[in-house]
């Protein structure tokens, strides 16, 4: 019952946080591919990225999956990173919890951490994403940096 309910409503009263939308649009006019990669069920992230943003912002969106282990497995993070076509050393992973950490660094990728999520920053730190960042006006400014530490120097997306 709970898969049911959850599946007709799992967009009530859902909003993109503060200045994500701008974020992402902006990221996607750069050229960075985008993906999303959830360990909801992969029918519901689907349908809540449509809602949401509409098609077209994301290159790929994938949720759990039968037969494809759940993060922290790195297996589902790299294979999207092939299918976009992504060198490891250019791909950044962002995320708002312990999980996510774990998936980019299972995976070889760059961690962001954001704190709009639902971790406070200690409980992030303990985790060592690369990063920590407080808005997604950040994220945009590390895609915008030229510095060799930064995720999108020398061409990285």
């Amino acid at each position: 019952v709970y898969g049911r309910v959850f599946d007709e409503n799992c967009t009530y009263k859902v909003v993109p946080y503060k200045g994500i939308e701008r974020m992402l649009e902006t990221l996607k006019k750069q050229g960075i591919r985008l993906a999303v990669l959830s360990n909801k069920p992969d029918r519901q992230v689907g349908h809540v990225i449509k809602e949401i943003f509409g098609e077209g912002l994301f290159d790929w969106i994938q949720g759990q999956k039968e037969g494809v282990p759940r993060k922290p497995d790195p297996s589902a993070a790299l294979d999207i990173a092939d299918r976009l076509g992504a060198e490891i050393a250019e791909t950044a992973y962002i995320g708002d919890s312990e999980v996510d950490a774990a998936t980019g660094k299972n995976a070889g990728l760059k961690t962001i951490g954001v704190l709009w999520g639902f971790r406070d920053r200690a409980e992030l730190e303990a985790f060592k994403p690369k990063y920590i960042i407080s808005h997604p006006d950040e994220i945009r400014s590390l895609f915008n940096e030229t510095n060799e530490n930064s995720p999108a120097s020398a061409g990285e997306k």
